[in-house]
């Protein structure tokens, strides 16, 4: 996962001049990434920048990407490591036993509805998770 992360640092700096250095402050970056990215793709006016395998589409190929780079910041502050969900079938990150995010997830909204509020969301609840009470 470490590859596509430095693959989303690469796209982001050479086709938008954004910078991502891994740190939490830029995650407002990475979403202006993800914003304009998506953007190109719904207008057909960028190339398949985050493509790389001819199996997926450009969509998941960005989503893989761009969520292995929020996930990296995320393992740089909580730890854990990548891993395999038995149960789902996907790779994550394991914070702790069985406690798995999926950051991929957090760019799906973005790049298939231009939802960009979830990238952030994503970011603050993989860091704070929020309190659940009994039976939730």
């Amino acid at each position: 996962m470490a590859a596509h992360a430095d693959r989303a640092v690469d796209i982001a700096q050479h086709y938008f001049s954004l910078p991502l250095d891994y740190s939490p402050e830029i995650i407002t970056n990475l979403q202006q990434l993800a914003n304009s990215a998506a953007s190109g793709m719904r207008d057909h006016s960028s190339v398949e920048l985050f493509k790389q395998d001819d199996e997926e589409t450009e969509i998941d190929a960005a989503c893989k990407v761009l969520g292995a780079y929020l996930g990296e910041v995320i393992r740089k502050l909580k730890g854990g490591n990548w891993a395999m969900n038995e149960q789902i079938k996907r790779v994550g990150l394991e914070i702790k036993p069985q406690n798995f995010f999926f950051p991929a997830s957090a760019f799906y909204g973005c790049f298939n509805y231009g939802e960009n509020e979830g990238i952030l969301l994503f970011y603050k609840n993989a860091i704070n998770p929020p309190v659940r009470g009994p039976g939730d």
